[in-house]
């Protein structure tokens, strides 16, 4: 290859990078259920740790300590939330009926991401969940967290899914949390870390066979730590040392 195509090859891959939108959405958590076919999804006691193969994604602005995510059901006349039989999704058999918001759902996924690391941030714009499978029409889903300041309970949006069986492609769901400010740095965040980030989910008609299911929740916004940048900046020098080689030869 001659001088001037390499050349034009690194002017496109330093483009590339470089032309990266500044603050640009990134997933900075994301939880993909998996465990022992029709065990028990882990509830707050224990929880699923960001060790856990179940996080996929953990951004590295964000503090690991304390970080956790939990499932929360089998009260209310609900059920409590297992894996299903192929063990790669939370289910829930009877959802919370309800017919208003209700921040202390029955049936939750939570997770009590809080600060972040020592000179870093991060900001939460929206929420995401890939749904697998929903029998009962009427199924909702809402995002509740605590604000740090009076401890005020704020339920955002009130998402409808659609029923779907296992075999029909995953849908995703997004609820857009720009507006609520939720920021973290080393010092604070903007929302209560205890109470968690909770996915609530209801179907108000009361049906006991709602087979819902839940493959992934993963947090979306900006970080302090824009990991895809880093991933091709990393690709870069990987293709500037292979071009050097190629002229030394």
């Amino acid at each position: 290859m001659k001088k001037s195509s390499y050349t034009l090859i690194v002017v496109a891959a330093i483009t590339s990078v470089l032309c990266l939108p500044a603050g640009a959405d990134i997933v900075l958590a994301e939880i993909d259920y998996s465990g022992t076919a029709n065990a028990a999804v882990p509830a707050f006691a224990t929880g699923i740790p960001t060790t856990n193969p179940q996080f996929t994604v953990f951004n590295a602005a964000i503090s690991p300590t304390g970080v956790k995510a939990f499932a929360v059901g089998g009260t209310s006349s609900t059920v409590t939330w297992l894996y299903d039989t192929s063990g790669t999704a939370a289910r829930n058999t009877d959802l919370f009926a309800s017919v208003a918001p209700n921040y202390g759902s029955a049936t939750r996924l939570d997770n009590n991401i809080g600060l972040a690391d020592a000179g870093e941030t991060y900001t939460i714009r929206s929420v995401q969940i890939d749904v697998r499978a929903a029998a009962s029409s009427g199924i909702m889903w809402q995002f509740a967290y605590q604000k740090a300041a009076g401890a005020v309970n704020t339920i955002v949006g009130n998402v409808a899914i659609a029923t779907q069986t296992s075999s029909d492609p995953i849908t995703t769901y997004t609820i857009d949390l720009s507006s609520e400010g939720l920021t973290a740095t080393s010092s604070a965040a903007s929302w209560t870390v205890t109470q968690g980030l909770r996915s609530l989910f209801y179907q108000a008609n009361g049906t006991d066979n709602d087979g819902f299911e839940v493959d992934a929740v993963r947090l979306v916004g900006t970080s302090s730590i824009p990991e895809s940048a880093t991933i091709g900046m990393i690709g870069l020098g990987a293709l500037v040392a292979l071009i050097v080689r190629r002229f030394r030869i």
